[in-house]
């Protein structure tokens, strides 16, 4: 099984965890990719390295934050091509999206209290720790 496949099936079981969606409660935020994008791939980050990127319009205006990581795009739905992700996004919002490297101000509003973003990289880590190394590109 591939990495990529690997990363669907863990943020499967994290998506019907009962500790994760206590968190996203927590947040106040209806769902991982309605209002909880940004904390997720924050704390995904800091599990697995890469780079938080904005998807948009354009570069003012993200709809969306995902993580950069080696040639994928990862948030808790799974990891996606760069020409899977902007598709559906494309396909939901009816206008042409971007995606682009996120600065350190972008979004902060979202991230919710240092203990909240500990508490989704626990669980998180608990899912992704099992996962084999994904292999140099």
């Amino acid at each position: 099984m591939s990495w990529a496949h690997e990363y669907d099936a863990a943020m499967c079981a994290f998506r019907g965890d009962r500790e994760a969606g206590k968190l996203r409660q927590r947040l106040g935020v209806r769902g991982w990719r309605a209002g909880g994008c940004h904390a997720f791939a924050t704390a995904l980050s800091e599990v697995l390295g890469g780079m938080l990127y904005g998807l948009g319009p354009s570069p003012a205006i993200a709809d969306h934050t995902v993580l950069r990581f080696h040639d994928l795009y990862l948030d808790s739905e799974g990891a996606h091509t760069a020409a899977e992700i902007l598709a559906e996004y494309e396909s939901l919002s009816g206008c042409k999206m971007q995606l682009f490297p996120l600065n350190e101000y972008a979004r902060t509003g979202e991230l919710g209290t240092p203990a909240l973003q500990i508490n989704i990289r626990h669980v998180l880590r608990s899912y992704l720790d099992p996962l084999e190394e994904i292999p140099e590109q």
